[in-house]
């Protein structure tokens, strides 16, 4: 057949060269990833790329065509390209799209970054740059289409070189994963190729540790710590918040977590979301807006923008304290999620407040009872 497309895959073999291969195919006519006919058996590859052997429409000789690791991709790819054949030996012309796998590392994570950028939020986008960065670094492949399971391996041995955490490994690799799949390459890595970190356990403030940093905190402090303990918002949302967002007119005082397009500034996931408050934190807000009607904010800063420092802030009060636990303000929200869930609210409900894509996440959140506090022997001894 003048314009059959067939698909094979490049891979290393113990003698130390590259061999084209007949790749392996499952049941229902998928490609089975990285794996390739051997010698009569299946065997696994992750350093392999396939490609696509064909005729050129006026040429004379098989052409090989790298298509990259992604094997939906590539069957996607040879559909297209037996489509196209087919078009120019009908006399139509044809745009061929530009390659993919040609494409240079540096121009897809310039891109990939931009748009990084223009849908999370700064902190979001510096976090992946960062990661962008270190894997640059490491990986000497030019092209996109080139880079294969050895560079993400070369990666991990780079960051755990450079000293860092198991988790922070972790985390830095999957961020380079979530790009290459952005650019349509997956599957490089097995469950087992990746770096594993020992999992802590959830922490809250306890009633203790809050009451001690409230008496160690200024009139203003402290409405602030408890702002972040009653309505489970992240430290951006607290300084956006705004008077207008909180509603005093309901049974069940609310808060509300909405974009701010003055500060450009919007939600994680570009999510709005209302969560409830006391009433006597929404009392003391409202006192607190009498002392400053021309406030939108607030927790402005000394010149009224959006708060900053919050964790140098909470730092400082904690050590006049004494406290010796970690100190982080995103432990305020699984403090939050803690006491919302002892006091009887359901999970579900606790991942709407918090706003949370996933339950998996809001379960994450929640701390144990200890098996030595009060509340667990009068539960075990009431059974």
């Amino acid at each position: 057949m003048a314009n059959k497309v067939t698909v094979k895959i490049r891979a290393k073999l113990p003698d130390g060269k590259w061999h084209f291969l007949e790749p392996v195919f499952t049941p229902t006519g998928r490609l089975k990833p990285f794996f390739a006919i051997v010698n009569g058996r299946s065997e696994c590859h992750r350093e392999a790329n396939y490609y696509l052997r064909f005729r050129p429409f006026g040429g004379r000789r098989q052409t090989w065509e790298c298509v990259g690791k992604n094997p939906e991709l590539v069957l996607r790819e040879r559909k297209r390209k037996s489509a196209s054949l087919e078009l120019k030996r009908s006399g139509i012309q044809v745009v061929e799209p530009s390659d993919q796998n040609k494409r240079s590392l540096v121009s897809a994570i310039s891109e990939y970054k931009a748009e990084v950028s223009a849908q999370k939020s700064p902190r979001t986008a510096n976090v992946y740059g960062y990661a962008l960065a270190r894997f640059q670094k490491s990986c000497k492949k030019r092209n996109l289409g080139d880079v294969a399971r050895s560079d993400i391996m070369d990666f991990i041995a780079f960051l755990r070189k450079e000293g860092l955490a198991d988790r922070t490994v972790h985390n830095g690799v999957e961020r380079i994963l979530t790009f290459l799949r952005w650019c349509g390459i997956t599957g490089l890595l097995s469950r087992n190729d990746k770096p594993k970190f020992t999992a802590k356990k959830v922490d809250a403030y306890d009633e203790n540790q809050l009451e001690a940093l409230y008496v160690h905190s200024t009139r203003e402090e402290k409405l602030l710590w408890q702002f972040f303990v009653h309505t489970g918002m992240r430290e951006g949302e607290v300084a956006h918040v705004y008077y207008t967002d909180v509603n005093h007119n309901s049974k069940v005082k609310t808060v509300s977590v909405t974009e701010k397009p003055e500060w450009g500034w919007k939600p994680k996931d570009k999510e709005e979301r209302e969560a409830p408050i006391p009433d006597w934190l929404a009392g003391a807000i409202a006192e607190r807006r009498k002392q400053h009607p021309k406030d939108k904010l607030i927790f402005p800063n000394a010149y009224g923008r959006p708060g900053g420092h919050l964790l140098k802030k909470l730092k400082k009060a904690a050590k006049r304290a004494g406290l010796e636990c970690s100190i982080e303000l995103h432990k305020f929200r699984k403090t939050a999620a803690t006491t919302w869930m002892r006091k009887g609210v359901d999970v579900r409900t606790i991942q709407r407040w918090l706003g949370h894509g996933d339950l998996e996440t809001t379960e994450a959140y929640l701390k144990p009872a200890g098996i030595q506090e009060e509340r667990t022997w009068r539960l075990i001894n009431e059974a």
